[in-house]
């Protein structure tokens, strides 16, 4: 056994060390993909944010394209809105125009819509259950195409969320008070 001793020289040492960083870089990379593609759980206030958000906010885009539509198929303008909803409660704001309500006024009246703030009532059921129901108020920033004219407004309503596979989702979004300036 003395006789076969091979003497470890520096060779074998760096190349035991590359090895060893080369497969340890390779388990952190695959460690942290991993925890990239799950997606964090988001709160019902947090969905419903997003939601009024993106249903109230109406640049020269999405203008633009729902000229193109020419009120034929609104899903190219809904697409920021309908994976935050049940099915049923996207079927409810297309058959009551809900989502397309401020679009048609910023067309009709050369206008944009942003939310400038928004806010969000006490929840109606239990803490517990797996649906929350908000009465909201989400005030407005219209402003005319060429920036000239902004006015302010605001729009009320409630939205109710529900749980379905472990992810909140809007189910009713219902406006009991439309901006002033609809009316002109």
């Amino acid at each position: 056994m003395i006789s076969k001793y091979k003497k470890i020289n520096i060779k074998s040492i760096l190349l035991g060390s590359i090895l060893i960083f080369v497969i340890g870089g390779v388990g952190t990379v695959l460690n942290t993909s991993k925890s990239k593609v799950q997606a964090p759980v988001k709160t019902p206030t947090a969905v419903a944010e997003q939601f009024l958000k993106n249903i109230n906010t109406v640049d020269a885009k999405k203008v633009a394209d729902f000229k193109a539509l020419n009120l034929q198929s609104t899903e190219a303008i809904d697409k920021d809105i309908q994976p935050l909803m049940t099915k049923g409660g996207y079927e409810d704001i297309i058959a009551n125009q809900f989502n397309t309500l401020t679009t048609k006024f910023c067309v009709k009246g050369n206008y944009t819509s942003q939310v400038t703030d928004f806010t969000l009532g006490k929840n109606i059921y239990g803490e517990k259950d797996a649906k929350v129901r908000y009465r909201f108020e989400v005030k407005l920033k219209f402003t005319s195409d060429s920036g000239k004219s902004e006015q302010p407004d605001a729009l009320e309503g409630a939205i109710e969320l529900l749980k379905e596979n472990g992810e909140w989702k809007v189910s009713t979004y219902d406006i009991s008070k439309r901006p002033k300036i609809y009316n002109k």
